[in-house]
């Protein structure tokens, strides 16, 4: 079952403040009953910060910038052991860092980019997967004329749900009949330019983590908690996984692993290989797409699965071994999607404490060496086809240079970075040059797979930043310009192997307002038949000052 990449966000002129996670009652092992720690939020524990692919598109915590002040910070949770809640206090601490700090690249940066040469072409074509990570068709890249650039408006907005309290609303899909948005414990349709909703998904409670993708015949994953907390003393698990048709306006089925207390929670979720698989600190678990349950974690057992990325044939994934900091052992795998068995393992080496994957199919994962910082600092390109996994090539991402977003502590997701297969390249963006006078804000480079370094740029735009979104069909990729205060977003087309840019989206100063505040780190953004899709991953109670903030807007020609 084919599946199509998603492509990126963009910021604001000033960048928000850092968003805080809501988070979710800590998970528990299989028959080890959930016990709340007094004054703990009725939902603790930061999830996944997910988004779409289908369309094109990329989705991430959302800033909170455009003349829009950031929510209050949520109180903190407790934990049921200490292991846990140094997991939960550090994962907290790394994401607010890893919001501040980015994620950097290597690349060759010498003065003679004019002069980069193409890369190699090849007979590979990209496959979708969770992320903007990878995209494309199964062929040679061919050159073809851009199209007309589109001078579009803001067609439609969501209304941002009434709520008490901050809850998380990641997830918005883009069909070819219209698009979908998590809101207030619910998935609501819309018709592809806006208007009034087509369908309605009700949830037993908040949405914890949404697949960035969908399927070809466009289904998604979401987590989702047991119940609505009654009270601040009532806790809420992310328990519920359920496979969403999104053509239909049905949830096909939702499945949980144990019951009541001994429930397994899950912190992310994909599809991979036809199976539907999640993941978390309590281990992962398999679902066929008709709700066969595959595998489940083992009760005790020393490892777990703690997050997967899916393409079209295939599955992936991080298994952690053995306790916390020093005494673990992280594993990179390939699975066998029908038993979640390992097909191919490649060790992480020591040290390391969280790693994440970027692409499925070339694998690649990206890590912290030696676990002392929130940056990626590592990018290694893994030839899984034999037992054990070996490395291909090695990137290494220095700090301050280069921005690639990865969730602090999950495997999923990693934004601002796309794979292309045809033509072996890895795409990401330097860092915004908020301070730059003149000339371009970023740069967009090109980074041979073959051999970890530079081979070429696209300049951005002066005043707004660009980044790598998806894949289109044809094998282009797509760019996601930020808004800012005084300019609304953009969408550039660039060729993969001279890295020339066209303009296919402009808006005008009339959208800034609106838009500005959208991050392809901060908030999912899918491009999809003409149209962009704009949405948070939070909801919360406006004040009098925002009480216009949509949760989604709809940008396209007018």
């Amino acid at each position: 079952m084919p599946q199509t990449p998603p492509i990126g966000a963009g910021g604001y002129g000033y960048p928000g403040p850092a968003q805080p996670q809501p988070t979710h009652a800590q998970p528990t092992q299989i028959g080890m009953p959930a016990q709340p720690v007094p004054g703990q939020p009725t939902h603790a524990q930061p999830t996944q910060i997910g988004m779409p692919a289908q369309p094109y598109g990329t989705g991430q915590q959302p800033g909170y910038g455009g003349g829009y002040p950031a929510p209050p910070q949520p109180p903190g949770g407790g934990g049921k052991s200490k292991q846990r809640m140094t997991v939960i206090v550090s994962a907290a601490v790394a994401v607010a860092l890893a919001i501040g700090a980015g994620v950097f690249f290597l690349t060759r940066d010498d003065g003679k980019d004019e002069e980069a040469k193409k890369p190699e072409q090849t007979s590979q074509g990209a496959t979708g997967g969770d992320s903007g990570g990878t995209g494309g068709p199964k062929s040679k890249f061919h050159p073809k004329p851009a199209p007309p650039t589109i001078d579009a408006k803001i067609l439609d907005q969501v209304p941002m749900p009434k709520v008490k309290d901050l809850i998380g609303v990641s997830g918005l899909w883009a069909t070819d009949k219209g698009y979908a948005k998590v809101e207030d414990y619910r998935i609501v349709g819309y018709p592809a330019g806006g208007g009034g909703k087509s369908w309605e998904i009700p949830l037993s409670g908040e949405v914890c983590a949404s697949w960035r993708s969908t399927t070809d015949d466009n289904l998604t994953a979401v987590v989702y908690e047991d119940h609505k907390p009654k009270n601040k003393k009532d806790y809420a698990h992310c328990t519920e996984v359920g496979l969403v048709d999104l053509d239909a306006g049905k949830l096909r089925w939702h499945k949980s692993v144990g019951s009541g207390d001994s429930s397994v929670d899950f912190e992310e979720v994909t599809i991979g290989g036809g199976t539907v698989a999640a993941g978390g600190l309590d281990g992962g678990a398999g679902w066929s797409l008709d709700g066969k349950q595959l595998w489940a974690p083992a009760e005790g057992a020393d490892c777990e699965d703690r997050g997967y990325f899916g393409s079209a044939d295939k599955l992936v994934g991080i298994t952690k071994c053995g306790g916390y900091g020093s005494d673990q052992a992280l594993k990179l795998l390939t699975v066998d999607p029908t038993t979640g068995k390992p097909k191919s393992t490649f060790p992480m080496p020591p040290g390391i404490e969280y790693a994440h994957i970027v692409s499925a199919d070339p694998l690649i994962v990206a890590f912290e060496a030696a676990g002392d910082s929130t940056d990626i600092s590592d990018m290694w390109l893994i030839d899984d086809s034999a037992a054990t996994g070996k490395i291909k090539t090695k990137i290494t991402l220095p700090a301050d240079k280069y921005s690639t977003d990865c969730d602090a502590t999950d495997v999923t997701p990693c934004t601002d970075v796309v794979v292309s297969r045809q033509t072996d390249t890895l795409f990401m963006s330097t860092k915004e040059r908020t301070s730059a006078e003149s000339g371009a804000s970023n740069e967009i480079l090109a980074i041979s797979m073959k051999t970890g370094q530079s081979i070429g740029k696209t300049d951005g735009v002066k005043g707004a930043q660009i980044t790598p979104l998806a894949l289109d069909e044809d094998g282009y990729l797509l760019a996601y310009q930020a808004g800012n205060y005084l300019q609304g977003p953009a969408v550039w087309r660039i060729d993969p192997t001279t890295y020339k840019k066209s303009l296919l989206m402009r808006t005008g100063a009339d959208t800034a307002e609106g838009t500005s505040r959208y991050s392809t780190s901060r908030s999912w953004v899918v491009y999809r038949n003409d149209h962009l899709y704009l949405g948070d991953i939070y909801a919360d109670k406006l004040s009098d000052y925002d009480r216009n903030r949509p949760v989604a807007v709809v940008i396209g020609a007018g």
